[in-house]
């Protein structure tokens, strides 16, 4: 009914050839000595990924299934800050305190395979897993919230398909369970990712902006060592070669 004749599976994904423009361009700032945009980094977008218009189209998703995935996702009991957010959230027992109080949040990933029938298991089975994680937050006293895309291109686009938050460190290994024990009775498929597990820091940002914060700073470091030893393309092409490595090295501080 809402499928169309192209399938195709995939998974954790980076648009290098929509970064190289940006890297290319931060390489010859460092190169001339000029000054550093910290807050605009190319690596922040090609960690994460970002949906582009078509994107749901070009995986065999009809503009129908487009249209109910933002009615669902934008409607009660997901909470989408009245359809602003690009996010839709579910928040189970939020009355509890949070164990690591407002300054940490622990995530936990997944990255759904998009071929098109994935997608739609993903979207029939997604209220089902209050299911799983309300027993978790309920025997620990503890809040977890879960969110994905409300905009069906977005999910499409970027790397994080789910994101499970929780506020007691000890409770990882019981999320996770909860998380896989879902998926398995769904029959959602999921692709590999570099990693699974993040802390946003209050004072530092989302681990996303951590990751891509800590890895500017390493390429900056690098591109000042070596100077034109290489050209901008080189160090671009040292990033294509390198970014799964440097990113898998980046460690949650959990404490």
């Amino acid at each position: 009914m809402y499928i169309r004749d192209l399938l195709l599976v995939e998974d954790q994904r980076f648009d290098f050839a929509g970064s190289r423009g940006a890297i290319i361009s931060l390489v010859k700032v460092i190169q001339s000595n000029g000054t550093i945009n910290w807050q605009h980094n190319p690596f922040y977008e090609l960690i994460v990924g970002s949906g582009r218009i078509g994107d749901a189209d070009s995986r065999g998703l009809s503009k129908e299934f487009s249209s109910q995935w933002r009615s669902y996702f934008s409607s009660a009991p997901f909470n989408s800050d009245g359809g602003s957010s690009p996010w839709s959230q579910m928040d189970i027992n939020p009355k509890f305190v949070r164990k690591s109080g407002s300054d940490r949040t622990y995530n936990y990933y997944i990255t759904v395979s998009k071929d098109a029938l994935n997608v739609q298991e993903f979207y029939r089975n997604y209220y089902k897993l209050a299911r799983y994680l309300k027993p978790v937050s309920d025997q620990n006293q503890s809040p977890i919230s879960y969110k994905t895309h409300r905009l069906l291109d977005y999910f499409i686009g970027h790397n994080d398909s789910l994101k499970v938050y929780y506020y007691d460190a000890d409770l990882k290994g019981a999320v996770v369970d909860a998380v896989n024990r879902w998926l398995q009775d769904s029959g959602i498929k999921t692709g590999t990712r570099t990693h699974q597990h993040g802390v946003d820091i209050k004072a530092s940002g989302s681990f996303g902006q951590i990751l891509s914060q800590k890895i500017t700073k390493q390429f900056v470091e690098l591109v000042k060592q070596h100077g034109d030893k290489y050209s901008p393309e080189q160090y671009y092409q040292w990033v294509v070669q390198n970014l799964e490595g440097m990113i898998k090295r980046i460690q949650p501080e959990y404490k």
